[in-house]
């Protein structure tokens, strides 16, 4: 190909098959970017639309827009030099449009006076120290009824608990799965030599900041600590606009509360202390503790037993 060498130079992100049985040597499989196109389920037909690829990079996502007929524009924060962008549009015969900015500055203006059909935003919440002012930024680019297709690191299945140490939600207690949480990541926890990632979301904190900016959420499908969702657009004012100090009195939601509810809500507020059912961390105490010779004195002198079992009882299994 006569490309190669600006292909060589290129780091890419995205493996896109250029030619024929030509890849790009992206750090991400163009298996996995097909599943990922195959999860999105996007209509085969999408010529009337207008799709936003947010952190399009080497754009393999606005490419496969651009199949199925769309307009697309592009938007990185990286000039289109300095990714596999620019090459790939120019091997491809691409019409894809192309627009430097970060996304905090993305304005209708500067995506041509219109709101669009359809946002991508893959790839790109965990990069950001202010996630929830880029989706609500990116709500009013949308037009009613638009759709934003969001995959993003989450914490269900990665909460990172120490360096290199991973460890589940569940494991620790069921009740943090249905708690919204958000981790930060303040150096490269997450993916070691990266300092590019902040926040990873659990999948309930997620459904809540995407219901509280004004969507809808459908999960597509989730892997690893991964997860895609589609989002539509809601009709009216987002959730949170109307919980802000200086909200219009009469829309707000303050406006529905009954005090007595509230009343009741705040005098039934208390503290209650949940045990982990499967408390590892005591377990392994524990059974090093019987493993040891000051153990076996003990349960031999009679001193021992009684605590045993009530370890046992508050620890092991407290049901």
């Amino acid at each position: 190909m006569k490309y190669n060498d600006k292909i060589s130079k290129t780091h890419w992100l995205h493996s896109i098959e250029l030619e024929p049985g030509f890849v790009t040597p992206g750090i991400v499989p163009l298996a996995h970017l097909n599943q990922m196109a195959n999860d999105l389920a996007l209509p085969q037909d999408m010529s009337n639309l207008t799709v936003l690829d947010v952190g399009a990079r080497d754009g393999f996502f606005s490419f496969e827009a651009e199949k199925r007929g769309a307009r697309v524009i592009a938007v990185d924060i990286q000039p289109i030099d300095d990714i596999g962008l620019g090459i790939a549009k120019e091997i491809l015969k691409s019409k894809v449009e192309f627009i430097q900015s970060n996304i905090y500055d993305l304005t209708l203006e500067k995506i041509g006076g219109e709101p669009v059909d359809v946002i991508f935003f893959l790839g790109l919440m965990y990069h950001l120290r202010h996630p929830l002012l880029a989706i609500d930024n990116l709500w009013s680019l949308l037009k009613p009824n638009g759709v934003i297709y969001l995959e993003t690191a989450y914490l269900d299945e990665y909460l990172v608990t120490s360096d290199n140490v991973f460890t589940s939600l569940e494991s620790i207690h069921p009740l943090l799965t249905q708690t919204a949480l958000l981790q930060y990541y303040r150096n490269d926890e997450l993916n070691p030599g990266d300092f590019s990632n902040w926040f990873s979301p659990n999948q309930k904190a997620l459904d809540d900041i995407l219901f509280s900016a004004g969507f809808e959420p459908h999960l597509l499908s989730k892997w690893g600590n991964r997860i895609l969702y589609k989002a539509v657009k809601s009709e009216g004012t987002p959730e949170y606009k109307l919980s802000e100090h200086g909200a219009e009195p009469l829309i707000s939601r303050w406006a529905s509360l009954n005090p007595k509810d509230v009343e009741r809500r705040v005098n039934d507020r208390h503290f209650e202390h949940l045990t982990v059912g499967s408390n590892n961390k005591a377990k392994l105490v524990l059974d090093e503790l019987r493993n040891s010779k000051l153990y076996k004195l003990l349960c031999n002198l009679g001193f021992w037993s009684p605590i045993s079992k009530k370890i046992d009882e508050v620890f092991i299994d407290p049901n």
